[in-house]
């Protein structure tokens, strides 16, 4: 028999099923075994497990992951062992199969695939990859070291990098704290009994570093990995480093980062004397917060030297050890394109001009879709490109016959032309309208824009209208509304397709909380705090018919109830607002582990009124995973 996939599981019930799915066309094409060991599971585990192997087999727990481990790994068959976990599923195994059918398998003692980490369990967004030391020719000393961070013992060179791609969902941000808070105990008693290495302390500041009360002990890890890998001249430290930028960022600690950017690049030759993989991440955070600390010029010039590294480990398939433990968070390519993002914003602010519009041309705002953030930060950057234009000069560069640059400047225009005083919108509106290479979706704008700013605002209907008439997205519409004073509720319920509204309308939304605090509250205030409210559940609501789900509407929605209550007080309170409230508390209760007092608030969220329905199940099936997740 040539491989044994092998899996510890316990409470899986969740993702089993579609894991093994993901596993059957390499169990269907090479001579292979499926062995799967559950450690005391209490749902449907077992049950599923066995629908797709006959090698299911028990062991009790010990609190020990490389034990449990052995345990199937001893009763191996294969010439090769693999492990999966089983909330890791496979995007692709093609790779896998042909580097067994192939024979290529023989030139290599061990391999890796891709695991992909996911922010949230819709798989939307940002995600991190990272190769996973999973395959190794079985010898007769292989093994499964450490009790938790568990690793084979041989798996060694020469080692082969596959490109299947398996994406994880263990790691989301719901579960990690308390996943963080069992490894620490488990690693704390390897420390405790005189084991040193530059990994543990590694895993030490990871486990610790999620949680705000113990980070500056979990930097104390990491610095003491940092000196003893210098000492002993150990590249793992690269990795290290990596880490501590990575987190400086993540906590804008900008300074720091680029006092870690510096002490990399001065390490000494023996550790580091080529071109390596995390080269590309240590410059792309360094310009990341050069970017943050307005230092443009500065930024300007180490992302070109980034966008350079990229193509040039792209072009000449440059994959270093150091690719095997640390995580690529901007090496792919919707971190090049993210980048960009940056790196436009300091074109803008240093003059560059024409660098700018190639970057807009090359990543319009529609390549951030996915990521609302990254979205409304191109159409702002975009906006500040047009407002450093004239008139003239503005009309000219839409207007430009074949331009690239006409669909994403026309972007920022439907932002930046509410923002613009009345005398340069009139006088930018006339001049694109002498324009003659304009694109019929381009006239239409132009027309809805003149039309608009010629009467004195607008009634819902008028703007809800402008759809059929013109076929004017949502974007524009969402503008328009936010502007007008309109309240959006009457037009998010006619619309069938919310999505583009929601990216930005909730962002809009989101980003007022933070001026409300400074304002003086108002009966205006008020009705806008309640409209945003009204729009949170209205888009919930919409999303979860369509099966989607929106932990930042949830969050937002319950935010807003909150600040209502500060603001404006307990009398007559409106059912959106109790609606809201009642959120709030579900986040507050899930966050201390209150499941009790959860069901309770979920309870009072259904007694407001059937349409909060669709909310308090969708509660209802977050509160179960996590419990089960806890529990385990």
């Amino acid at each position: 028999m040539l491989l044994t996939i092998g899996m510890i599981v316990k409470n899986e019930e969740k993702y089993l099923r579609k894991c093994l799915e993901a596993l059957q066309p390499i169990l269907k094409s090479i001579s292979s075994e499926l062995i799967i060991v559950d450690t005391g599971s209490t749902d449907r585990t077992v049950e599923i497990a066995k629908e797709f192997t006959d090698k299911v087999l028990f062991f009790e727990w010990v609190n020990d992951f490389s034990a449990a481990r052995n345990y199937g790994l001893e009763r191996a068959k294969g010439e090769w062992f693999m492990a999966v976990d089983a909330d890791e599923i496979f995007i692709s195994c093609d790779d896998i199969i042909n580097f067994f059918k192939s024979g290529e398998y023989k030139q290599f003692n061990s391999a890796s695939f891709s695991v992909r980490n996911y922010s949230n369990p819709e798989r939307t967004g940002r995600y991190v990859d990272f190769y996973v030391p999973r395959l190794t020719k079985i010898l007769p000393e292989t093994r499964y070291e450490n009790p938790v961070h568990e690793k084979l013992n041989t798996h060694r060179p020469p080692l082969r990098l596959l490109k299947d791609v398996a994406d994880h969902y263990g790691y989301i941000k719901a579960v990690s704290s308390d996943k963080a808070k069992r490894n620490y105990e488990i690693l704390k008693k390897r420390l405790d009994s005189g084991e040193e290495s530059s990994s543990l302390y590694r895993e030490l500041f990871e486990s610790l570093n999620a949680d705000s009360e113990t980070r500056e002990q979990a930097y104390e890890y990491l610095e003491k990995g940092i000196e003893l890998c210098i000492k002993t001249k150990d590249d793992y430290v690269l990795a290290l480093y990596h880490c501590a930028i990575s987190a400086c960022i993540a906590d804008k600690r900008y300074d720091e980062a680029l006092q870690i950017y510096d002490k990399y690049f001065s390490l000494d030759k023996e550790i580091k004397n080529e071109i390596r993989n995390t080269d590309l991440e240590i410059i792309a955070f360094a310009a990341i917060a050069l970017y943050s600390l307005d230092r443009y010029e500065e930024g300007y010039g180490m992302m070109t030297r980034y966008f350079d590294l990229y193509r040039n480990i792209e072009k000449n398939n440059i994959n270093t050890r150091d690719i095997l433990y640390s995580y690529r968070y901007m090496s792919d390519e919707k971190a090049f394109a993210e980048m960009n993002i940056y790196y436009a914003m300091c074109c803008t602010e240093t003059g560059r001009f024409k660098d700018a519009e190639e970057s807009f041309a090359n990543y319009p705002a529609s390549t951030y879709s996915d990521n609302t953030e990254h979205y409304l930060g191109r159409i702002n950057q975009e906006c500040s490109l047009i407002k450093k234009y004239d008139a003239q000069k503005l009309a000219a560069v839409l207007s430009e016959g074949g331009s690239k640059l006409q669909p994403e400047l026309f972007n920022a225009l439907r932002s930046a032309v509410f923002a613009m005083d009345a005398e340069k919108r009139n006088a930018v509106l006339s001049e694109l309208e002498k324009a003659e290479k304009l694109s019929d979706q381009q006239k239409k704008l132009i027309s809805i824009y003149k039309g608009h700013f010629s009467e004195n605002g607008t009634g819902i209907m008028q703007v809800i209208d402008y759809i059929g008439k013109f076929g004017m997205d949502y974007p524009d519409l969402f503008m328009i509304i936010q502007t007008e004073g309109v309240n959006p509720i009457k037009y998010a319920s006619e619309c069938d397709n919310r999505t583009m509204l929601t990216e930005i309308g909730i962002s809009t939304i989101s980003g007022y909380l933070d001026g409300l605090s400074k304002l003086d509250f108002s009966a205006a205030a008020r009705e806008d705090i309640l409209a945003s409210v009204e729009i949170c559940l209205v888009t919930i609501n919409g999303l979860l018919k369509k099966g989607v789900q929106s932990a930042q509407l949830l969050t937002t929605a319950g935010n807003l109830g909150i600040k209502y209550l500060e603001a404006f007080g307990e009398s007559s309170i409106p059912q959106e607002i109790m609606a809201a409230v009642t959120m709030a508390e579900i986040n507050i209760l899930r966050s201390s582990r209150d499941y009790r007092g959860c069901i309770g608030a979920v309870r009072r969220l259904l007694q407001l009124g059937r349409n909060y329905a669709p909310i308090a199940s969708a509660y209802q099936n977050i509160i179960k995973s996590e419990m089960a997740l806890y529990m385990k």
